[in-house]
């Protein structure tokens, strides 16, 4: 455990410094590519890696359980989802989705990034059951093999929501919801994240940009010393619990 909170750590000094290196380098949008960038690929390792170790399945409460219900019928192909970006019912054997979600100015996500070269079909390997937005119900993430994609599943009266996100713009999420993520290589945040049907929304928990060296936390500027020592607290947290897209531990794991 100390080995991965080290790594860590080294891995968050080392996004800072990036951070603060772009000042003097334009932005470089990472989206648009076919096949993920080494240090995007080596923090997906790492994710994976620390968010392994066994776990208690969470128990939730009975106001759950319609929710989990419809949405264990999706991610076993035994029922349709709507798929936000073209509210489309389809069954998820069929996702093949290359855009992705973004916040826009006014912290709601949009679609807004692509893959120049769109999947036949994307395969994932893993899954979380996370209560993103606190209503003591859960949203339940799939993470691709291979570019990472990530594809939410939200339920609300009576629906199950499809939301996607490329791997950097959501990671390291942990049991609390929060999550880091950056839209560009020149910012960092750590975000929350709700919903209201098929619109998702984001609150910006802390922030740093390095164009212009600016740092805040819920808001409020800060220094860069106060706000790398709100990110290494981040960090510490533990991960959410991931576990292999089997049939057994869908059944068991939430």
């Amino acid at each position: 455990m100390k080995q991965a909170i080290t790594i860590t750590c080294a891995i968050l000094a080392l996004a800072l410094s990036l951070c603060l290196a772009a000042c003097n380098q334009p932005p470089t949008d990472t989206y648009n590519t076919d096949t993920p960038s080494r240090a995007i690929s080596a923090e997906q390792s790492e994710e994976s890696k620390t968010s392994a170790v066994p776990a208690e399945p969470i128990v939730w409460g009975e106001q759950a359980a319609e929710a989990i219900s419809a949405i264990k019928a999706v991610i076993r192909n035994e029922k349709e989802f709507l798929q936000v970006y073209d509210g489309k019912k389809i069954f998820l054997k069929d996702f093949a989705l290359d855009e992705f979600m973004s916040p826009n100015e006014s912290g709601e996500y949009v679609y807004s990034y692509y893959l120049e070269s769109p999947p036949e079909k994307q395969e994932f390997h893993q899954f979380s059951a996370i209560d993103m937005d606190n209503d003591d119900i859960p949203e339940v993430i799939l993470e691709e093999k291979g570019r990472g994609t990530r594809l939410m599943f939200h339920y609300e009266d009576g629906v199950v929501y499809g939301f996607t996100f490329n791997f950097r713009g959501m990671k390291w999420i942990k049991p609390d919801g929060t999550y880091s993520g950056s839209d560009s290589a020149s910012n960092s945040e750590v975000r929350k994240i709700n919903f209201s049907k098929k619109r998702v929304f984001h609150t910006e928990l802390a922030y740093a940009y390095g164009m212009d060296n600016t740092f805040r936390i819920n808001g409020k500027d800060v220094t860069q010393e106060e706000l790398g020592k709100y990110m290494e607290n981040q960090h510490e947290k533990e991960d959410a619990p991931w576990y292999d897209y089997t049939d057994a531990n869908i059944e068991n794991n939430f």
